[in-house]
């Protein structure tokens, strides 16, 4: 019984958490090539490990909110 997502929510979440995800993705593979193979006396300390945390749980945010509002878009029941 719920509504279909409107067309502005769903183009204003792809715009704002659509970047966000991409960058995000960006940080975490930037992050485990610069600091993991290369690097053959690196230490996983507390600020490596936020440095990773960080970035993954915003782009976990990003995804979950791209996909409920696809999904509600997609899915919804169209308005009348």
């Amino acid at each position: 019984t719920s509504p279909r997502t409107k067309p502005i929510v769903f183009w204003g979440v792809w715009l704002y958490f659509g970047p966000s995800a991409i960058f995000a993705i960006h940080l975490v593979y930037t992050f485990i090539i610069a600091h993991l193979d290369n690097d053959p006396f690196f230490e996983f300390t507390f600020e490596t490990f936020m440095m990773l945390c960080l970035p993954v749980g915003y782009g976990i945010l990003s995804f979950w909110a791209l996909w409920s509002v696809t999904k509600g878009y997609l899915t919804g029941k169209a308005d009348k």
